[in-house]
């Protein structure tokens, strides 16, 4: 069984912004009630304290709806799983999260059946290779000290596995904003055919920019900031991503993401740190 959490005595939630209350909401792919329900919760949550909060959920007639909405709420995206005194000064509070520094180590997935062969995946699922899975394992074993809170993939399976082998101990999460570029029609194809420079503004085939992957990217990172401050985040990912937090983070255009690109120097490094304010 794991830990059981033991909230502060006179303590209380720190809610999300209202407005990204209702975005992570609307985003869910919940029914409409159970979405209209947990926007209500989200209002009331606003003013109830931990002991009436814990007095109506342990009511016989109340208890199972309210441990059902307490799970969605956290899953979904109502809480950032902060807690605070209600007696500190929230303007403060706020304002020392906002100066605080959030630390992002960035890794590639191992070496896949593609990468090998040439080729460039994009959104198609492809394994790892035997050296993909070893240097995963080794990865693990150069960061076994980092002490990740989490670790963040993209939902493909190349970004899970080498997550997994590298970082077995730790709390993973996929997100499907972490995704390689969609190349469309040419994914897994000839890797001469996957050129970055071409596709900064114009869609691959039938697939996504550049600047897509960096509208999607940026909307992580936001994520991030109002939900892991104080945290030391791992993500495991791909090309196009990292690019995008080249660009977002050092404020370099795409042109010099492209023409610095570490691939093109057969550059790899254990990990590339980026720094969120």
């Amino acid at each position: 069984m794991g830990k059981k959490y033991v909230q502060p005595e006179g303590t209380r939630h720190i809610l999300l912004p209202k407005d990204i209350i209702e975005g992570n909401i609307d985003k869910s792919k919940m029914r409409d009630d159970v979405k209209q329900s947990l926007i209500s919760l989200s209002k009331r949550l606003k003013s109830i304290t931990p002991e009436q909060f814990k007095m109506l959920s342990q009511k016989p007639e109340l208890r199972d709806t309210f441990i059902c909405l307490r799970w969605l709420a956290y899953s979904v995206g109502i809480f950032s799983n902060e807690y605070i005194d209600p007696n500190t000064n929230y303007k403060k509070v706020k304002k020392e999260r906002l100066m605080m520094e959030l630390k992002i180590m960035y890794f590639v997935h191992g070496t896949t059946v593609d990468n090998a062969a040439g080729k460039c995946s994009g959104w198609k699922q492809v394994e790892l290779t035997d050296l993909g899975r070893e240097r995963a394992i080794k990865l693990g074993k150069i960061q076994k000290d980092a002490g990740f809170d989490v670790i963040f993939t993209s939902d493909l399976i190349r970004a899970i596995n080498s997550a997994k082998l590298a970082f077995p101990n730790v709390k993973h999460i996929q997100d499907k904003r972490l995704r390689e570029c969609n190349y469309g029609d040419l994914d897994g194809q000839d890797k001469s055919l996957v050129i970055y420079e071409e596709h900064i503004e114009k869609p691959f085939p039938n697939g996504e920019s550049l600047k897509d992957v960096e509208r999607r990217i940026d909307d992580f990172i936001k994520f991030l900031k109002d939900n892991y401050h104080g945290k030391k985040v791992g993500i495991v990912a791909h090309r196009a991503p990292q690019l995008a937090f080249e660009v977002l983070t050092k404020n370099i255009s795409w042109e010099e993401a492209n023409r610095n690109d570490w691939r093109k120097a057969k550059a790899w490094q254990p990990g590339w740190e980026y720094i969120i304010k």
